[in-house]
């Protein structure tokens, strides 16, 4: 959207990708976000499964990649930037006003006048709790 000229800003609660934690992905999720190998850590060839009764291996056919997740947000933060992007640090949602997102600032409570509202902020997103949506639990 940026990149087409659209005004597009992300508002993020903390002051960045602090958070370390490996992730495990498909090969194909590189190639689709043309992610470069040095990223990887390690790679996973093939799943063993142990159960009472016994176990499986399961090989890939290609493996899974471990990565770090503070590296792929950090180079994403930095494709989305150069695109156009305005990144808002430390600015939490706080729920909407006439219609309109509001935003914790240094500057006190923003309103921004928005087209679209993408909710990336989890599975207990405070964007789609102050839009009425629930979470459905579903116990396994």
């Amino acid at each position: 959207m940026a990149r087409e000229g659209r005004d597009v800003h992300l508002f993020e609660n903390g002051e960045g990708p602090s958070i370390r934690r490996r992730l495990i992905v498909t090969p194909s999720l590189l190639r689709l976000l043309d992610i470069p190998p040095s990223i990887v850590l390690s790679k996973v060839k093939a799943y063993e499964f142990i159960s009472p009764r016994g176990k499986v291996v399961v090989p890939l056919k290609q493996p899974d990649l471990v990565i770090e997740r503070q590296d792929l947000l950090g180079m994403l933060l930095k494709r989305a930037e150069h695109s156009g992007v305005k990144i808002h640090w430390e600015v939490p949602f706080v729920g909407f006003s006439d219609g309109e997102p509001l935003f914790l600032s240094s500057r006190g409570e923003e309103s921004f006048e928005v087209s679209w509202i993408v909710a990336a902020d989890g599975a207990r997103s405070a964007v789609g709790r102050a839009l009425g949506l629930q979470l459905e639990v579903v116990h396994l």
